[in-house]
């Protein structure tokens, strides 16, 4: 389990000494754009079940590199594998490049300012994207269930993962159908204060931005139902969970 205090304060994590770095509400404003910020999400997350590979001998990464070893484009034209690795470059804050010997393909990442080379490759890749997954909120921190089968706890990461994806990026809608984006949903936390000011959100990694905003609406429903109790509300038909609760 990722520890929630470094997702919280965007400390990088590591994986065989291969740091994975959060990316903060101004890099996405100021530096990918949201559109980009989807799309590297979208192919970080390639995996074998979007291509219903039930084969265990074959990977997730098998999976990534087959399909950028081939000659995939873009709708906007541009090589498939050329924005991947642009991907991993803005997570890992490092060169990333496919490398291959005679038998396997891997990845390299080249620490710039030294001569030290990191490989990533079956043994390593999935831990390495699932951080990426926890610090852009694909995926949920949530307690350990022991009883649930493997396999059942996979079918609900992929169904988080689903309902999760591009939750902030993606536009979201309200009881009035209006359609929230990014910035809409920045100027709503900054206007709930909280010490969250034009000036500082910016600095807000993901993570802790779509934390903060989910805290802020489990308050806003909290107090609303506790009106709606005191103006006589039947208890049955209000869903009260108190605001100090975990975060869905």
């Amino acid at each position: 389990m990722v520890d929630e205090l470094k997702l919280l304060k965007g400390s990088p994590i590591y994986v065989d000494k291969i740091a994975i770095y959060p990316i903060t509400i101004g890099e996405i404003a100021d530096d990918l754009g949201i559109d980009e910020y989807n799309l590297y999400l979208s192919l970080i997350s390639i995996s074998k079940e979007q291509y219903e590979i039930t084969n265990e001998e074959i990977t997730n990464f098998d999976i990534v590199c087959q399909i950028c070893f081939t000659d995939n484009k873009l709708n906007d034209g541009r090589e498939l594998k050329t924005v991947y690795l642009e991907a991993l470059k803005q997570f890992l804050r490092k060169e990333v490049n496919f490398v291959v010997d005679d038998k396997y393909a891997y990845l390299i990442v080249n620490n710039i300012d030294e001569d030290d080379y990191y490989f990533i490759s079956n043994s390593n890749y999935d831990q390495i994207i699932e951080i990426i997954k926890y610090q852009n909120c694909l995926i949920n921190i949530c307690e350990e269930d022991q009883n649930n089968p493997a396999d059942e706890k996979t079918k609900q990461l992929l169904e988080k993962q689903k309902r999760a994806r591009e939750l902030l990026a993606k536009a979201k809608k309200q009881g009035d159908g209006e359609i929230l984006t990014l910035a809409d949903l920045v100027s709503i936390l900054i206007s709930n204060g909280n010490g969250i000011t034009p000036f500082n959100v910016w600095d807000m990694n993901f993570y802790m931005f779509n934390n903060q905003f989910n805290r802020m609406k489990m308050l806003d429903e909290y107090n609303i139902n506790v009106r709606s109790l005191l103006a006589g509300a039947k208890a049955e038909d209000i869903n009260l969970k108190h605001w100090m609760s975990k975060v869905d």
